[in-house]
């Protein structure tokens, strides 16, 4: 629970326990499980940043596609819109290996 909705008695019930004490149980127990989920995340989040690519309107007249707008497209959206605006999914994965502007290059950092 947070401090707002804890009332007095649960606030200052840990007071009899040392300072030490009180600072392992309260920061210590949960440190280990936050940087394990921070360092997951974050990779997680960096893989998705290089695996969604950007489509540009270059792009589409270089490799004559037609009913897929420009944008960013993970892989399997990308090969999905290009199947059925009539590209063969062997081209539809070529395309995408193309295309080099990631998510992560086109943030400004």
């Amino acid at each position: 629970m947070n401090q707002i909705s804890k009332n007095n008695s649960e606030i200052f019930e840990s007071l009899h326990k040392g300072w030490f004490r009180r600072f392992c149980l309260k920061y210590l127990m949960m440190g280990g499980y936050t940087l394990g989920d921070y360092m997951n995340n974050s990779i997680v989040m960096m893989s998705f940043y290089h695996h969604t690519r950007l489509l540009k309107d270059e792009d589409i007249a270089e490799y004559e596609i037609s009913g897929v707008s420009a944008g960013f497209y993970t892989r399997s959206q990308l090969i999905k819109a290009l199947t059925d605006a009539g590209h063969t999914k062997k081209q539809a994965k070529a395309i995408y290996s193309n295309l080099h502007t990631t998510l992560y290059d086109a943030y400004d950092w």
